[in-house]
């Protein structure tokens, strides 16, 4: 009971999986550790549960499943409740990738981390992985200068031959500010990747929280640069822009939850849009 089966979900051709973030694991000591679930379709088209993923260090409240992502044979789940390797660094936040061998197997391959865990930086909010490549949000990370509490960042993993990963950027907003919330919302596609700001406070002192997101590109030299900074049409206060993303290929999709619809005033419902872009900034090459 409580588990929140269904939190967030990711499918890649016949596997899917599923988080449930509060989940209390194997343990009493272990309420919210979390879990996520891998389903696989059969020739016939029945769904079947083949894994069930937890973390390797797993603890209460770690809120392992919170964002999920699967491309293929590789998954990876963030636990935005972990607390780091010290105590100095609760809720700092981790990513779990995890990988299926031939005989159908999931294992942990790799604990992914912020360069510089801090307290609240709630890395693994949001998690996509492409091939051999990973994108994980932490929009609690306070930046590297003074006056950006919470501006958020979000970090590019790739993994090599040997099947180690390690951390290759870290990407923040040209216009970073306190409170963003860069990283909340991430998606990774190939050499482009996408990143909601859902408190960001857009281009006038009357659009504060209308949010963004941002395109970044992976150049030839295997440098990540911000290629565009997307936003509502009409950027309102309070849209949060940027909660949600996706991108594919030149299309990305991003969602306000509170964009108040084509009335204002009382009775317009909240949530009525997602924003398209078509195409996006041509690659960097």
């Amino acid at each position: 009971m409580g588990d929140q089966f269904g939190h967030s979900v990711s499918i890649s051709g016949d596997r899917a999986v599923v988080g449930a973030d509060q989940e209390d694991g194997p343990a009493d000591a272990t309420a919210d550790a979390g879990a996520a679930y891998v389903f696989e379709r059969d020739a016939g088209g029945a769904w079947t549960e083949v894994a069930l993923l937890r973390a390797g260090n797993a603890e209460a409240d770690d809120l392992f499943g919170r964002s999920v992502s699967i491309s293929g044979e590789r998954a990876i789940v963030g636990a935005l409740g972990e607390d780091g390797p010290a105590d100095a660094t609760a809720d700092a936040g981790a990513a779990y990738v995890f990988e299926r061998d031939a005989g159908g197997a999931w294992t942990e391959a790799a604990v992914l981390r912020a360069d510089v865990p801090t307290e609240d930086n709630l890395f693994g909010s949001s998690v996509s992985v492409s091939d051999d490549r990973a994108l994980v949000g932490s929009p609690g990370d306070d930046g590297r200068t003074g006056g950006s509490v919470d501006a958020g960042a979000a970090y590019v993993f790739e993994r090599d031959a040997g099947g180690a990963w390690s951390a290759v950027a870290v990407l923040r907003a040209g216009n970073a500010e306190a409170g963003d919330q860069f990283g909340f919302s991430v998606s990774l596609s190939g050499r482009r990747a996408l990143v909601g700001a859902d408190q960001e406070d857009g281009p006038t002192d009357a659009t504060s929280s209308a949010g963004a997101a941002y395109v970044f590109e992976r150049d030839a030299l295997g440098t990540w640069n911000e290629a565009a900074v997307l936003r509502a049409s009409t950027p309102r206060q309070d849209d949060a822009f940027g909660t949600s993303v996706a991108v594919s290929g030149d299309l990305a999709l991003t969602g306000a939850i509170f964009e108040d619809g084509p009335a204002n005033g009382p009775g317009s419902a909240e949530g009525v849009y997602a924003y398209a872009f078509a195409p996006l900034p041509p690659p960097v090459i």
